[in-house]
């Protein structure tokens, strides 16, 4: 019985990793296979797919049948589940778009997904205590090899931030790089995650120094990549974390504030000082890097280096001309375009179907914000869903901070893990569409507060791990 049980929660991990493959990756990107990398993607996106569609979702659709009570139905997952469904609804009686796996593979996705956490969560709680951990284990190795592989335009490029460290359109693994405030969000959950493992979980030395440093190196990309969404969210979960937590003295407290905030920024900017009036110590890191590495002889060319050199961005994070980057000319377009006589939206991903201006295309081509992309992709159901969701998280972030308390002692770091990574995540979706789509925001935010919810309402907090 033990061996089956382990099998089976083997398998609840492996699924798990399979969708997180699946993120970035497109059903209209894998028509030609002809080569190993374009194989290895119909894999990535495909399975996942087939799995969602013939055995996760009626599984999960069967699960929820079986337990619908009033109650249930305000459970997260459940939510999760109905605003996916009628954003294939949207899809459906979308006369404009076909219904076919290029549209809505991000819908069946989010299904699929939900559904394997309504399978786990019916099983064993235990088990999203390890999806976490698998999920830092994957933006972990993510982030490693986006940043070594990038490392030729942090040296190459003249005294400028890191806003076009990525440049659109450009391929990771035969599939869509993340964005720059992308990469900069998955750095600063790490970050967030490793203070709350020296906080709460860390005794060996050795692994306390490791994170220190680590933590040090990720955050001067944080400050260097200036997106100011993510450095937002960063900052405000840290405060609440070092605020809250008594175990931190005021001591601690005045490290963290200056390890972790002030001396990425500061070394950040000693690095564009040295760039621009000592070139030759940047160059001779770079040669040194050049020989023993062979890093930049792979990834440097000479149009990738005019195009970032050619960006005029600043410091947008202290930059007063700065502005909202055109969000809320994005949020007004949306807006404007919606036929408010479409009781179930326009189907996934409709921002970019109702921005329609040169200009929002220009800008992002996304609504940029989790209500009003909910709302435009499975219209007022959706929009419903959503304001449940953040007045139930909001509800319970309120009652875990200030009722139960949980930064008050030294137990229960899942809880507090996951407590963070959905404040992250609840502040993020305000500028960005977040957790609304199959993402990476939205498998975070899901695990997160499916831990959440199962220790509201008991008397006693019980550990997960």
């Amino acid at each position: 019985m033990f061996i089956k049980d382990k099998s089976i929660n083997f398998l609840f991990y492996t699924v798990y990793i399979v969708f997180w493959t699946a993120i970035g990756a497109t059903p209209s990107q894998l028509i030609n296979l002809n080569n190993n990398k374009e194989i290895a993607n119909f894999f990535l996106i495909y399975v996942p797919l087939f799995i969602s569609i013939f055995i996760l979702i009626p599984l999960g659709l069967k699960n929820i049948i079986n337990n619908i009570k009033i109650t249930n139905i305000f459970k997260f997952h459940y939510l999760f589940f109905f605003l996916f469904f009628f954003q294939l609804i949207g899809l459906i009686f979308n006369t404009d778009l076909n219904f076919n796996l290029t549209n809505s593979y991000l819908a069946i996705l989010g299904l699929g997904f939900t559904s394997i956490v309504i399978l786990a969560e019916a099983r064993e709680i235990k088990i999203f205590t390890y999806f976490i951990y698998l999920s830092m284990l994957v933006l972990f190795i993510l982030s490693l090899i986006i940043l070594h592989s990038k490392i030729d335009i942090l040296l190459f490029t003249s005294d400028k931030y890191l806003y076009s460290y990525i440049i659109p359109g450009e391929q990771f693994v035969n599939q869509s790089m993340p964005r720059t405030s992308g990469l900069s969000r998955t750095l600063a959950i790490l970050v967030i995650f490793f203070i709350c493992l020296l906080t709460w979980k860390l005794k060996n030395n050795f692994f306390i120094i490791f994170l220190l440093i680590l933590s040090l190196i990720f955050g001067f990309f944080i400050y260097g990549l200036q997106s100011r969404g993510s450095i937002l969210c960063y900052i405000s979960v840290f405060l609440v974390l070092i605020f809250f937590t008594k175990k931190l003295n005021f001591n601690f407290k005045i490290f963290f504030l200056l390890w972790f905030l002030f001396m990425p920024a500061i070394m950040y900017e000693t690095f564009l000082y040295f760039k621009k009036n000592k070139p030759e110590l940047v160059l001779n890191l770079r040669e040194f890097i050049k020989d023993d590495n062979k890093v930049l002889t792979n990834n440097f060319t000479d149009e990738r280096l005019k195009l970032i050199n050619e960006d005029s961005t600043g410091n947008r994070v202290f930059d007063s001309k700065q502005t909202t980057t055109g969000r809320t000319f994005l949020w007004k377009e949306v807006i404007k375009n919606y036929d408010f006589k479409k009781i179930f939206g326009y189907g996934p991903q409709a921002d970019r179907f109702l921005i329609k201006s040169d200009q929002g295309r220009w800008l992002g081509n996304n609504s940029s914000n989790a209500m009003i992309y909910s709302f435009a992709s499975g219209g007022y159901f959706c929009l419903l869903i959503m304001l449940m969701i953040y007045c139930r998280g909001v509800y319970l972030l309120f009652i875990f901070i200030f009722i139960k308390k949980i930064f008050s002692n030294s137990s229960y770091t899942e809880l507090k893990i996951s407590y963070l990574f959905f404040l992250f995540f609840l502040i993020r979706s305000i500028f960005e569409n977040s957790f609304a789509l199959f993402s990476t925001d939205f498998i975070l935010t899901i695990t997160s507060i499916t831990i959440i919810e199962s220790y509201y309402n008991k008397k006693n907090l019980i550990k997960l791990s």
